[in-house]
């Protein structure tokens, strides 16, 4: 197994600001997907749930989030595999 270096891409004095930032109080939904998802529950309501997670609404159209938990529902399948 190839082993990456992880390296920050910032300066470490920014993660108190950073952290301000994020109160984590709206992600219980979110982290139940992620179960539902390791436990092979590759669902679009799982994806979406995601999906709108980690973009923020930011350009998701209805037929692009279709489009994106198909792709990634047959592709994490696959990577079960």
């Amino acid at each position: 197994m190839r082993r990456e270096n992880f390296r920050l891409q910032f300066d470490p004095s920014e993660i108190p600001n950073l952290a301000k930032r994020y109160d984590g109080q709206n992600d219980t939904e979110v982290l139940h997907a992620g179960q539902r998802i390791a436990q092979g529950d590759y669902s679009r309501e799982n994806l979406g749930t995601i999906f709108q997670w980690k973009t923020k609404g930011r350009g998701a159209s209805d037929r692009a989030l279709w489009q994106w938990s198909s792709e990634k529902s047959k592709a994490s399948r696959r990577a079960d595999k």
